[in-house]
């Protein structure tokens, strides 16, 4: 797979990690003093409100502790009463009542005033300010707990040869590197010493902690759970063995009928409506919901997991999963794809061993009712469509945009009768709208700030693949339909001569397109600090690596052209994109209005479409840039080139 991973930088983050974790330094909570011994005066007051304890000298209260506070409940072992007020903030910003009702504590550090009320058991934990535990079962933190981290989680192999284990903090590109095989083998040891020191130091703290205004509202059993600021546990089957990072503007919930076990949540992140969540992370705002079930995997952030089933799996950021669908071994650490209702990614198993994977690619979309058979690599294939319905061969498949789709009829008997028609580079030519709707839904969907995203879709890694496709189709010819044989990177599908035609077309198109605007890019930024165009033919080693690529294309392209013809050229495909983005968003409504009888009065038209709109405005700001630039070159006689 074509990932550079840096692993300086990757070494820096475990570094940071081992210095300064949120778990590490939240275990280690300060504790109020002085504490002080009860009198007899208020054990009698204790006492005759129903409460009970077999050593009373080993329950101390902070100065001034108000008795009134404790009803029916019984001590065991050291317990700390930090109980000085009748009521305190709740994180739903409301009051709440302080005290201890009703429930059984045992070797307990309760540091302010919070609420404990009808709980079976609450051992082992401190509990901060303003925290809620409300109608529980059991609520134990046992010693030398590591609360989930270091659990071992399949990350793309069911088999285990890409296991991974994990922290609470573990952003996506470290998890990424460590279950890839380049870079795993060089950050093995040093990572190996990393979680070892990591488990460690969080087994060594004397208590478990629940922070503060965190809740834990009727459920059954919470066992072995780190629970942090402001998150929240409620209605839930059970929690066991896990680690719920949170804060006050990220908080992390676990609600509705969950079970969380042996599992990392970040901050931002949910669980709810009957979800099943087992050995996995549950990365930055991700969301798993509806009856999911995750099982040893890496959910990455804002991706979210709905009504299916994804296991042994590494899952990259604003994945849309949302319907009945199955994925499994998949290793797909750059996400934005979607898995579509009835998808069955997962054909694992040869009846020997489920040793077998896919490698999806960025931005792949799964089609309703697919079955996508393994191995598979789409890695090289970003943002391309298994259609509807199909059934794909194991393969490898390397041609961003395409269309991999089932064929109306087998064009020649050379084609084996399983294969599938390619289009690549459909996606550019016929639904740019898609494109330009992801880059929109990217930017605004991504809320994890540790894990940032660029929402830009053809990227410099992308643009590189798309000229090696480009340059594969190009080299071949003179064939009515053509097999991986033919032009390497095809797979198990066949394509025509027409498409072949028309995808060297459109990739030439768009790499323009992505490399002008590259080039508009450099020639603001010398505008800016009133430089002359002479700078865009530095040497190398002076210019940014994304402009060093930028600039080959343009050359390769274009020549020795000046910058101002190269603008003007730029203004054209501008106003090509934006009309491609609007013909392709409106043959969906003709083909609505041709089936549904009210289709034109319900929905709104192509030229009131959001994203139609934002590709004409793009168009606009662009092409009036362009045109004033080139007024102040013509003014400055510039002629330059790059």
């Amino acid at each position: 797979m074509d990932i550079k991973h840096d692993l300086e930088e990757i070494g820096r983050l475990l570094e940071e990690f081992a210095r300064g974790s949120e778990l590490l330094s939240e275990l280690e909570p300060k504790l109020q003093s002085p504490w002080v011994a009860l009198d007899e005066a208020v054990i009698a007051a204790l006492e005759a409100a129903g409460s009970s304890c077999s050593d009373w000298s080993r329950v101390l209260v902070h100065p001034g502790f108000d008795p009134s506070l404790v009803r029916c409940s019984n001590f065991r072992g050291d317990v700390y009463l930090g109980l000085t007020d009748s009521e305190f903030e709740s994180s739903d910003e409301t009051g709440v009542a302080t005290g201890v009702f009703n429930s059984r504590l045992e070797d307990c550090h309760l540091q302010g005033n919070c609420l404990v009320e009808d709980v079976g058991i609450l051992s082992g934990y401190y509990v901060d300010e303003g925290v809620v535990i409300s109608g529980c079962g059991s609520v134990r933190s046992r010693k030398e707990s590591a609360y989930g981290n270091g659990i071992s989680v399949c990350m793309g192999l069911e088999t285990g040869e890409r296991n991974v284990r994990c922290f609470a903090e573990i952003p996506i590109r470290v998890a990424s590197a460590m279950a890839h095989g380049d870079s795993r083998k060089d950050l093995d040891g040093a990572y190996s010493r990393f979680i070892d020191f990591y488990v460690s130091s969080v087994r060594k703290a004397r208590f478990g902690r629940i922070c503060t205004r965190a809740s834990m509202l009727h459920t059954p059993l919470v066992h072995d759970v780190f629970a942090g600021p402001w998150s929240r546990i409620e209605n839930c089957v059970s929690v066991r063995n896990s680690t719920i990072l949170s804060g006050r503007t990220e908080r992390t919930i676990v609600v509705d009928g969950c079970v969380v076990r042996d599992s990392l949540l970040q901050w931002g992140s949910s669980v709810d409506s009957l979800s099943v969540v087992e050995s996995s992370v549950v990365a930055e705002h991700a969301h798993i919901g509806r009856h999911a079930k995750v099982t040893s995997s890496y959910i990455g952030p804002d991706s979210g997991v709905e009504e299916g089933e994804v296991s042994c799996s590494l899952m990259g950021p604003l994945v849309g999963f949302h319907h009945q669908a199955l994925l499994i071994a998949a290793f797909w650490p750059e996400g934005r794809g979607n898995v579509g209702y009835g998808a069955n990614v997962g054909s694992n198993h040869t009846s020997r061993m489920p040793d077998q994977e896919i490698w999806c690619g960025e931005g792949t979309f799964f089609g309703l009712g697919c079955s996508v058979k393994f191995p598979c690599n789409l890695s090289r294939s970003p943002y391309s469509i298994v259609a509807s319905g199909v059934t794909t061969l194991p393969q490898n498949v390397s041609f961003p945009f395409s269309l991999i789709n089932t064929p109306m009829h087998r064009p020649s008997e050379e084609v084996p009768p399983a294969y599938n028609e390619i289009i690549p580079a459909w996606v550019l030519r016929e639904n740019l709208y898609s494109v330009m709707r992801s880059e929109m839904k990217f930017e605004s969907r991504s809320s994890a700030r540790r894990n940032p995203i660029s929402p830009e879709v053809v990227s410099p890694r992308i643009a590189k693949m798309m000229r090696d496709a480009r340059d594969r189709l190009r080299k071949a010819g003179g064939k009515d339909i053509y097999l991986e044989g033919d032009i390497p990177g095809l797979g198990k599908n066949f394509l025509t001569e027409e498409n072949r035609e028309a995808a060297v077309d459109t990739y030439t198109e768009n790499l323009r397109f992505y490399a002008l605007r590259g080039l508009l890019r450099e020639v603001e930024s010398i505008a800016s600090v009133g430089g002359g165009l002479e700078s865009l033919g530095d040497p190398v080693p002076r210019v940014s690596a994304r402009w060093s690529q930028e600039r080959d294309i343009i050359r390769d392209e274009y020549g020795e052209e000046s910058v101002s013809e190269l603008l003007r050229r730029l203004s054209t495909l501008w106003r090509k994109a934006a009309s491609a983005v609007v013909r392709s968003r409106e043959k969906d409504s003709q083909r609505g209005i041709a089936c549904i009888p009210d289709y034109a009065d319900i929905h709104i038209s192509p030229s009131d479409d959001p994203f139609v709109i934002h590709a004409r405005d793009l168009e606009a700001r662009y092409c009036g840039l362009i045109e004033d630039i080139l007024k102040q070159l013509g003014a400055r006689g510039e002629r330059s080139s790059i």
